[in-house]
């Protein structure tokens, strides 16, 4: 099963996803466990926050309780969400320095980020550099749809006005 997270309907995955990221507020010991450093699949099964996602997006498989995994890895690194504008451009952003949030080398990694793992930990890593500030449902399509995210959000980060200018 595969979700769509663009928030539509409120009976829709990416509702429930920021409904799920939300009532991490409430359960700080889970969030805490899902930031942990290398957490393993056991781990993971340990966390009712993670069964609760599940449930509510009805996952079946075991391809899509790894999948959800990840997303709940990296929403619980996520302190405040920024919805609207895809992460690319978030990290093309500027700094008080004129610098882009995220370096061009940084986000060449990420793009070329081949394993499921990797992928997980640059965008854990993106999060920590967009200052916990991240666009949620971008990120969880994003897993989902790799192949085809990597190259909307080498668009609009090289694309982006604001590091085109800083390379002028």
């Amino acid at each position: 099963m595969t979700w769509d997270f663009r928030l539509t309907k409120k009976d829709k995955p990416g509702h429930r996803l920021l409904c799920w990221w939300a009532s991490l507020e409430g359960h700080k010991d889970d969030r805490a466990r899902l930031r942990r450093p290398n957490l393993s699949a056991i781990d993971l099964a340990l966390i009712p926050s993670y069964y609760r996602l599940v449930e509510s997006l009805e996952a079946t498989t075991v391809s899509s309780h790894e999948l959800l995994g990840r997303i709940c890895i990296v929403a619980a690194h996520i302190r405040e969400l920024k919805l609207g504008e895809s992460f690319g451009k978030q990290l093309a952003a500027r700094t008080f320095r004129s610098k882009p949030l995220y370096s061009a080398l940084r986000m060449r990694h990420l793009l070329s980020s081949a394993s499921a793992d990797q992928l997980t930990a640059r965008f854990v890593t993106a999060v920590h550099h967009a200052r916990g500030s991240a666009n949620l449902l971008d990120l969880a399509n994003a897993l989902v749809y790799w192949d085809e995210a990597r190259l909307r959000w080498a668009r609009h980060y090289y694309g982006s006005t604001t590091h085109l200018s800083s390379n002028a």
